[in-house]
């Protein structure tokens, strides 16, 4: 392919997910949506995938799995009390299932969403069944909203084509164990979504990049992608408190949607290659994620009267301590499995 096909394709990129973003983020809030931050971050997850969006059916399909898992979210957390080790059972195999979805060619969204879809809902329903469904509408709306604004933006900035491989500068990886990844994707979710059952409100958001994170796989030794997604973490509480600040001076939701906008630009334009950076496209996939998973709680937090900051600082802290731990899990699992990760990453470019 041309290099100026390419470059066109990468910009379009950028400016595609930017757009997506922006526009979630300003339509949920405008329309008062339940659980608003989702929005953009789903359209953010729907818009990394290379190519042209989904389809009428590929939409649809996306919309179902979120459903059935969220719905299933809200059968098993009920179930919980009755029959806790059953149940836990049943969620860590379908994580597995989940892990083992994406690890496939072209499945990585329907397996991280239904991850995402059930772990979520059943530590809400578990709790509280009125938080199960408000959480289950946020989720399903979310994504709806996410995907309208995802084709909103492809007509504006089209993508027809995905790039060769080797502009997302990083070597080509090694083929994964198949067996391997579900396993691991498991054990570092796991641990997180039982913290949560006990505390919902200090550790969904937690889970939720307990999940990101289980899903991303390594190109490096684990110790070293251990220090990356740490810097990526702390990253994100920076530009996440950067964007409030900007907030606090102009509180008002444009502000706010072109703040998204800025952000997200200069985030994709070295996620995809774009700029150039000394870091992968995985790490700046988890620092525009770790933004939004700490910036839309505190907003809401904010619109509730609760103290912003030392709510931030708890999740922020969480956050760090998950990464710790699924590094040092996934360096011990692989030192068991006498081998090096070889884990492919998602495709992003």
């Amino acid at each position: 392919m041309p290099t100026e096909d390419v470059h066109q394709i990468l910009l379009n990129r950028t400016l595609r997910t930017a757009a997506t973003t922006a526009l979630a983020l300003v339509l949920a809030y405008a329309l008062d949506l339940p659980l608003p931050y989702l929005a953009p971050l789903l359209g953010l997850i729907f818009s990394l995938q290379p190519g042209p969006p989904p389809g009428l059916r590929g939409s649809l399909m996306l919309l179902a799995i979120i459903t059935l898992t969220t719905s299933l979210g809200l059968v098993l957390g009920p179930l919980l009390h009755a029959w806790p080790v059953t149940v836990l059972a049943i969620i860590f195999a379908g994580l597995m299932a989940s892990a083992w979805l994406s690890n496939l060619k072209g499945r990585m969204l329907p397996g991280l969403l239904s991850a995402i879809g059930m772990t979520l809902v059943t530590v809400a329903a578990y709790n509280s069944q009125a938080l199960g469904q408000s959480l289950v509408t946020g989720l399903v709306v979310g994504a709806l909203f996410g995907l309208a604004a995802l084709h909103v933006a492809n007509l504006l900035f089209p993508v027809h084509a995905i790039p060769p491989a080797e502009n997302a500068g990083a070597d080509e990886p090694a083929p994964v164990l198949p067996t391997a990844l579900p396993l691991r994707s498991a054990l570092t979710v796991f641990p997180v979504l039982l913290l949560a059952l006990v505390n919902p409100g200090l550790f969904m958001g937690g889970l939720i990049k307990a999940t990101n994170l289980s899903w991303q796989g390594s190109l490096r030794p684990t110790l070293e992608a251990g220090h990356s997604l740490l810097q990526a973490t702390l990253l994100g509480g920076l530009l996440s408190i950067l964007l409030w600040t900007a907030l606090k001076l102009m509180p008002n939701l444009w502000m706010f949607g072109l703040s998204m906008l800025l952000l997200v630009l200069a985030g994709a334009s070295r996620l995809y290659g774009l700029v150039h950076s000394r870091y992968d496209a995985l790490f700046w996939q988890d620092v525009l994620v770790t933004t939004l998973i700490l910036l839309g709680p505190a907003v809401q937090d904010s619109s509730q009267g609760k103290d912003v900051t030392e709510a931030f600082i708890i999740r922020l802290t969480l956050f760090l301590l998950i990464v710790v731990y699924a590094g040092l899990m996934a360096r011990l699992y692989d030192r068991l499995l006498d081998r090096r990760p070889t884990t492919t990453e998602p495709a992003v470019t």
